[in-house]
């Protein structure tokens, strides 16, 4: 192929890759002004079969209609055109001059929040473009994500798996759903999409793994899962809020997970506004005494506390019929709410995502709630997460216990209702309070310490005066 002129038209000078389906090629269109450089993709068939070859053409028109519709995204390389050519079909696509996903992560490293915060806005709308179009993709993966060296914008590739969205997809049951073939690549591919039913939310879930990856620097292959085939992960510094967003992207069950992206990306906005705030605004100096231009407006504590959304809440209990009952209770006040149903679980799911509080069952088989307490209380990642004790144990004893162990409530079961919320409301603000004044502690231990390295500066620059002056001198 390198060398021949495809279509009588495309000279094709290089290969860029290949696959189970055919190669893509680098190639130049002899018809245009200056011979641009384009894409040609190759489907080709391993057999001469007519149902293979009938199969091999109906993915080739459906990739090539899907292009044309989508094509006028600006993330979402042009069609340019289309052919059958010596029993090979062939796509010509606008050439995107930039570098994977794939190889911008393999370079290693883990990305920051911000970065993060960038690829799943960009991709998110991308995506919701395309869903609005009735289009899944199902092979978002980093190698189908590229960086544009021109804008550094990201860019959507290959569409070859891609899947109209019929009237019937929309059920919410699994079991009715149409099924179709599998597509997709493991790890990134949601479990119901390797089941061969696939949603538009198969395609949040893919790039909901691929931000993880970027946070922790691992694999998909390498993610730890809890009992019930959750990742677990943690990215140290990530605002809460956006691992509840990610968390959320990559729920097992579907019925779990934002159902579009568009649902994610709204969830997403108020982080976009943010880094995009803090990209424009200039940076202010003010030198002590100064005061700050009258606009500026100081925030108080209670005001960042209230500004916060949604508490996470991690509930662990043994029995299923509890976990049930106070979860419901606890989402239909807002907070988000995930379950553990041992303590060795609870553990795991505490240390990889540090919940804002621990409803602790204390009876439990294994580890017991006492166990699972001073084992949190002894990990730095851990040791600040309020715990609240709820059994129908109610002897004095047990109470001291719990208390002892690092516990800074007990509820007696059978519990009522407001008193529960009410203490776990109480125990969630002072958390953020204790939050808020270690920050300004340290906050102030670093203003102390440039306060004394400038007076040290200042007695220094004072003795080279002196030793500078006329009668020193003599």
């Amino acid at each position: 192929m390198i060398g021949q002129l495809a279509d009588q038209r495309y000279r094709v000078v290089s290969i860029l890759g290949s696959g189970g389906f055919g190669c893509t090629y680098l190639a130049h269109d002899t018809r245009r002004p200056g011979e641009p450089v384009c894409v040609v993709k190759e489907l080709a068939p391993a057999s001469d079969d007519p149902k293979v070859l009938e199969v091999a053409r109906r993915l080739f028109v459906s990739e090539a209609a899907t292009l044309e519709k989508l094509g006028n995204h600006d993330q979402i390389p042009r069609l340019l055109a289309y052919f059958e050519e010596n029993g090979g079909f062939y796509l010509v696509q606008e050439f995107v001059d930039g570098i994977t996903l794939d190889q911008e992560l393999g370079q290693g490293g883990k990305w920051g929040t911000e970065q993060v915060i960038e690829l799943l806005h960009q991709v998110l709308e991308i995506l919701a473009f395309v869903h609005s179009h009735k289009v899944i993709h199902r092979d978002v993966k980093p190698a189908n994500i590229m960086r544009r060296h021109r804008d550094r914008k990201f860019v959507l590739l290959d569409f070859g798996a891609v899947k109209e969205v019929r009237n019937a997809t929309t059920n919410t049951d699994s079991n009715t759903a149409p099924k179709t073939v599998s597509i997709g690549t493991i790890g990134y591919a949601a479990p119901e999409q390797l089941q061969g039913k696939p949603r538009e939310s198969s395609d949040v879930y893919s790039l909901g793994v691929i931000a993880i990856q970027a946070l922790t620097g691992e694999l998909p292959e390498e993610f730890l899962e809890d009992e019930m085939g959750e990742i677990l992960w943690h990215a140290p510094d990530i605002p809460c809020d956006l691992y509840r967003i990610i968390r959320k992207m990559t729920r097992r069950n579907y019925r779990e997970r934002y159902s579009t992206a568009q649902e994610a990306l709204n969830d997403l906005q108020p982080f976009v506004a943010t880094l995009r705030e803090q990209l424009a605004a200039p940076t202010a100096i003010f030198l002590p005494g100064q005061d700050p231009p009258p606009n500026t407006t100081p925030t108080s504590p209670e005001a960042e506390l209230e500004a916060t959304t949604r508490s996470e809440i991690l509930l662990v209990d043994d029995k299923p019929e509890n976990l049930r009952l106070l979860s419901t209770m606890l989402e239909e006040q807002g907070y988000e709410v995930r379950e553990a149903i041992n303590g060795n679980q609870a553990l795991k799911s505490a240390q990889a995502a540090p919940p804002d509080l621990i409803l602790l069952d204390i009876n439990m088989p294994g580890l017991n709630g006492y166990e699972v307490c001073q084992r949190l209380k002894a990990d730095p990642t851990t040791n600040h997460i309020p715990v609240i004790f709820i059994s129908a144990q109610d002897e004095a004893w047990d109470k001291v216990k719990a208390f002892s162990v690092g516990g800074v409530d007990y509820i007696t079961k059978p519990f009522k209702v407001m008193e529960v919320l009410a203490r776990i409301e109480t125990h969630l603000k002072l958390g953020k309070l204790v939050k808020k004044v270690t920050e300004l502690q340290n906050q102030l231990r670093l203003e102390i310490q440039k306060r004394q390295n400038l007076e040290i500066a200042l007695e220094q620059a004072r003795q080279q005066i002196n030793q500078l002056q006329p009668g020193n001198q003599l």
